[in-house]
């Protein structure tokens, strides 16, 4: 399942990853050992692909958020407002 969250209210978009985290961690993995965090904008896509395969750790599943998947460097940024 992949779950998007986006747009400009960031507050409202933490809530909703913080709610996803609880149930996972209740429902899942209460050692929280298959929650993994990468930063979107910095992984490369052979990491990607080997976290996505990674066995869960004594779990059934694992979470993997990719944080700031679709940021622009504030280089990219500045060259679109030139």
């Amino acid at each position: 399942m992949i779950i998007f969250l986006h747009g400009a209210n960031d507050y409202s978009s933490a809530q909703y990853l913080k709610k996803i985290k609880e149930k996972f961690i209740k429902e899942v993995d209460k050692s929280q050992l298959n929650i993994i965090i990468l930063q979107g904008n910095k992984i490369t896509p052979e990491k990607l692909e080997q976290e996505y395969f990674s066995t869960p750790f004594m779990a059934k599943k694992r979470l993997i958020i990719l944080k700031n998947i679709i940021s622009r460097s504030e280089e990219h940024t500045s060259e679109l407002q030139s």
